[in-house]
């Protein structure tokens, strides 16, 4: 059975063909991933925003029921959680480990057997980062949607065989 190796900033997997070393995405890639995510999916929210106001108005004829909506401070925030899970899910899963903030910051979900994660994975870590404490345990190194999904972020250029 192969062994992982964890030293400081690497992960050795030693495999059939040798070791493959790849080297951990550090807290700032990590942190500019978290922010370039977080403002696309912000940014995103406003047509899906617009968008239900368009379908609401066609449905109804009573633009009072379509502005009590649109004000609802927890239906919006409603709107930004589900946003944010679709984001996250649609990109990692389709790309296998990648989202926008990823590919500007030259960085990979990957899974600890270091080969792409699968819509599975994607699904479990979208979920994992709901958890009010991930933000905390992704400040100490390894967040909590990494570890429950059993992933790493790794920069993708340090594939050393």
């Amino acid at each position: 059975m192969a062994e992982n190796t964890i030293t400081s900033t690497y992960i050795n997997k030693e495999g059939p063909f040798g070791t493959i070393s790849f080297e951990h995405a550090t807290k700032n890639q990590r942190f500019f991933n978290y922010l370039i995510d977080y403002a696309i999916s912000y940014g995103l929210n406003f047509p899906v925003i617009f968008m239900f106001a368009y379908f609401m108005a066609s449905a109804t004829t009573s633009f009072e029921s379509v502005m009590s909506y649109l004000t609802n401070f927890l239906f919006l925030q409603l709107l930004s959680f589900i946003n944010l899970l679709v984001y996250y899910f649609l990109f990692e899963g389709l790309t296998h480990g990648y989202t926008i903030g990823k590919l500007i910051t030259g960085t990979r979900a990957v899974k600890e057997n270091i080969t792409p994660i699968t819509w599975g994975d994607a699904f479990i870590r979208t979920l994992c980062r709901m958890i009010p404490f991930d933000p905390i345990t992704a400040m100490a190194g390894f967040p909590l949607h990494d570890r429950l999904s059993k992933t790493y972020v790794i920069k993708k250029a340090s594939i050393i065989k």
